[in-house]
């Protein structure tokens, strides 16, 4: 297509104009099963390094570790709804099997076998945490360990699961089990009020019931726990 154009001095000039191409949207998100491979590939990839890093003996001594955790894993499960591999696999990729790890210095932070916050244990969880009483022996176990004194780490260690149920690896997984309890019905709540559709009457007031009572034996719990000497 031949046209005419001015040039910015005012001559006239011939120039081609090429026709674009229509713009196709691309959805950068979308999923490809042929690709499912090699995104597979990348994501173990991109999961290497920390898991290396940060796990003592490498993915193969965390799986070790994560087992033998396995006994209590099944205990926390019963009567749940939920998969013992799932809260297997929290404990793996949350600490690697480690039921004494902190999330840096403070266990303030995630600390546990499943990194539990101590404001979500408290708060959320009911569990038993005496937050200062446990950041001073968590820099008493530091002091042990620099010193090179294990034994007296482990005594200290076994001190702070009294005062800090996150790091009690039983307690830590029924706080998780409770947890991710809470977590489905308020889920299944979202879902069932979005406007698309309408959810049938009896199922939204049968996941109301659910939670409510949850709520409610969390209520007695918390109560039952403070009233304890």
């Amino acid at each position: 297509m031949l046209v005419a154009a001015w040039r910015l001095d005012g001559a006239e000039s011939a120039s081609v104009l090429v026709p674009r191409e229509e713009v196709v949207e691309i959805d950068v998100l979308a999923y490809d099963e042929s690709e499912g491979e090699e995104v597979e590939r990348r994501a173990a990839f991109g999961l290497s390094q920390p898991l290396y890093a940060k796990s003592p003996g490498g993915v193969t001594a965390t799986a070790r570790r994560t087992e033998s955790y396995r006994p209590l894993v099944e205990d926390a499960v019963a009567g749940s709804s939920f998969d013992a591999d799932l809260v297997e696999a929290i404990v793996f990729l949350e600490s690697g099997g480690r039921p004494d790890v902190i999330a840096g210095d403070d266990p303030a932070g995630a600390s546990g076998l499943t990194q539990i916050l101590a404001e979500t244990a408290q708060n959320f969880l009911a569990m038993d945490i005496d937050l200062d009483a446990s950041r001073r022996l968590t820099a008493r176990i530091a002091a042990a360990e620099r010193r090179g004194d294990t034994a007296r780490a482990e005594r200290l260690r076994a001190l702070r699961r009294t005062v800090d149920t996150r790091f009690d690896p039983e307690q830590a997984l029924a706080g998780t089990v409770r947890y991710l309890a809470v977590e489905a019905v308020a889920i299944s709540i979202d879902l069932l009020r979005r406007p698309v559709g309408h959810a049938p009457r009896a199922a939204t007031e049968r996941v109301d019931e659910e939670l409510h009572l949850e709520t409610q034996g969390e209520r007695e719990d918390e109560k039952e726990w403070n009233s304890l000497p």
